[in-house]
């Protein structure tokens, strides 16, 4: 595959206090263009029939623009023990995409293609207005109360054409098929949230937080087949009303400990609760072979269970180790049209150790060790034909930063990571091939540097990133080198 990628962005950010008022403001724009050619060579044998040999290339080029609009505003009251704050955010995304499937034979040159494709489009839009609201008041000097709210409106177009060509596009580009597909999805979302901290007991903070959220809006989904030279009835035909309602739960216990000056403990129990329900408004009937029944998912619910605990030592400015571990049990429940519900599952648990040291004032180093073990679960793991075992896997992750800041207006900044899983299981007796097994290698190095007192800083980077896959599980080795350069300017 060869992909081109060029990214350009703009921001600009201001702020400033009028009479306690704190205001500030940022825009950021952004355009992306991609052209991405992806080819599939199909040769057997030297000795086979030149039917079994072909060559298949997929070119595509997505572009879209954004724009990201904020404004907030916040202010002390009552001898600072309330701060409020209230934010709005415009958001815009606008996408148009161009695809083609072509086929080719041994040689190169243009030949017929079961599933080919030609000059197929896409443009896609996407606008959000949210309004967030804050208060935190300390009525007492050992407690802290927090109160946020959250609506947000959104908007979202899709449209499509998908140009089906089964010929040769060299002596013929007449297309066999056009698909016409059309979304829309528009929703109301709103948040709340209130969060307590009581520091009552020295060298202890306790700490709760309880978030919900509420979503509703309809889906329409329409596809039809037009024109062309074969018949509409051996296309899909679609068209298809869901309510979509959703809820989620958030809810956090925690506590903060240093029973000595250099020890630091933290640990928390967080409950995450999603439930997605669909209620069908209209659906095309199932009337024909031809006509495709909508919609067929009833809901979904998602409960994660977490908890985290971290020591922490400052030994030395030479040496602060860290031990993190996390168990996570995430849990899938999925209804479908008159089917029974089924469950499905993952659990986790990550080990992570840090060592920081500060060789020198201006230079800082971080070496880390994590370990993620997961297990995978399935009903088809009771399943008489088609077993499939639960499956367990682990990733182990080395990383290395280096930070160097010999001035106030100059710094440097590097960064190693190295993961390794080796989880190829080989069912072959079943024909499931499981496990990711890969190395990858991520690499950043970049330094920044003021101007203009300070007012102007630049802060150049490259990025690498290396996978490399186990052949026997998949083929998606790659490379990616990235170039940056942000500019930032101040004023005041």
């Amino acid at each position: 595959a060869d992909i081109k990628e060029v990214v350009d962005s703009f921001e600009i950010e201001a702020d400033h206090t009028i009479k306690g008022f704190e205001l500030k403001g940022e825009q950021h724009w952004e355009q992306v263009r991609i052209d991405q050619t992806r080819q599939e060579n199909t040769f057997r044998q030297y000795w086979d029939t030149p039917a079994n040999k072909s060559i298949v290339r997929q070119q595509i080029k997505p572009e879209s623009k954004s724009s990201d609009t904020r404004f907030n505003v916040a202010k002390w009251f009552l001898k600072e023990k309330v701060y409020a704050s209230s934010g709005y955010r415009f958001f815009v995304l606008k996408n148009q995409e161009w695809e083609s499937v072509l086929g080719y034979n041994e040689f190169g040159t243009p030949a017929a293609l079961s599933h080919g494709s030609l000059n197929n489009r896409a443009e896609n839009s996407y606008d959000s207005h949210t309004w967030v609201q804050n208060v935190t008041s300390t009525p007492f000097r050992w407690l802290s109360l927090g109160a946020k709210l959250k609506e947000e409106y959104l908007n979202r177009r899709g449209e499509s054409t998908y140009n089906i060509k089964t010929g040769n596009p060299s002596v013929s580009t007449t297309i066999d098929r056009f698909d016409v597909s059309t979304t829309k999805f528009n929703a109301q979302r709103f948040g709340e949230a209130i969060n307590a901290r009581i520091t009552a007991i020295p060298r202890t903070a306790l700490y709760s937080e309880l978030e919900l959220e509420q979503s509703r809006g309809p889906l329409n989904e329409n596809r039809v087949s037009v024109g062309g030279t074969a018949p509409t009835s051996v296309s899909e035909n679609v068209d298809r009303e869901t309510l979509t309602y959703i809820q989620k739960n958030v809810e956090t216990v925690g506590i903060h400990v240093m029973p000595i000056s250099f020890v630091d403990l933290t640990g928390h129990y967080r409950h995450y609760w999603k439930n997605n329900d669909y209620d069908d408004l209209q659906e095309s009937p199932p009337s024909s072979a031809t006509v495709e029944k909508s919609a067929f998912f009833d809901g979904q619910t998602i409960r994660v269970n977490e908890f985290l605990g971290r020591l922490a030592l400052k030994l030395s400015r030479f040496f602060q180790p860290a031990f993190r571990y996390i168990h996570r049990e995430t849990g899938y429940e999925t209804a479908t049209e008159s089917e029974a519900s089924v469950r499905t599952g993952i659990d986790s648990n990550n080990y992570i150790v840090d060592v920081t040291s500060q060789l020198l004032t201006p230079l800082f180093a971080t070496t880390s060790f994590s370990h993620l073990d997961a297990t995978t679960w399935t009903p088809a793991k009771e399943a008489l034909s088609a077993n499939t075992p639960i499956f367990e896997s682990g990733v182990n992750t080395w990383s290395f930063s280096l930070s160097y800041s010999p001035r106030k207006t100059l710094s440097f900044i590097n960064t190693l990571s190295y993961s390794r899983a080796s989880n190829f299981n080989d069912f072959s007796d079943r024909g499931l091939p499981l496990g990711a097994d890969y190395r990858m290698v991520n690499v950043e190095s970049g330094f920044k540097f003021g101007l203009l007192k300070d007012q102007v800083s630049l802060e150049p980077k490259y990025q690498l990133y290396r996978y490399n896959a186990n052949n026997n599980v998949d083929a998606g080795d790659y490379t990616a080198h990235v170039a940056l350069l942000e500019c930032k300017m101040g004023w005041g």
